[in-house]
């Protein structure tokens, strides 16, 4: 792996780690799971699909933590920057988070100055 490409699969790991864990975009999605995690009227419900979807609260907790998503999320990426024609997206999602990281940078300057 060359120096571009790892700097490439941390931009795009940070964008699509981002992307999942805090982005407007994914809110809906991510508050059904929350509420799913924390409400007591859905623990039931948990408790009755844990023994046949264990793998669904493993998921659900999974995404609540943005240091283990962005694990998950390097290793898919890795596996498609070796897919020709697929790496187009790791490229766009590292393109996205150049973008996003100078747009956190000029905002937090914007903030120091007001």
């Amino acid at each position: 792996m060359t120096g571009l490409e790892l700097v490439v699969l941390g931009l795009a790991t940070y964008r699509l780690t981002r992307l999942i864990y805090k982005d407007d975009i994914t809110e809906p999605v991510r508050s059904k799971l929350w509420w799913y995690l924390r409400s007591p009227v859905a623990k039931t419900a948990r408790e009755r699909h844990s023994k046949t979807l264990p793998a669904a609260e493993w998921l659900f907790r999974l995404i609540g933590c943005p240091y283990c998503v962005g694990i998950w999320c390097a290793g898919g990426l890795i596996l498609l920057l070796a897919v020709p024609y697929v790496n187009f997206f790791v490229y766009l999602l590292a393109v996205a988070g150049a973008a996003s990281l100078v747009q956190e940078v000029l905002d937090t300057r914007d903030n120091l100055v007001e």
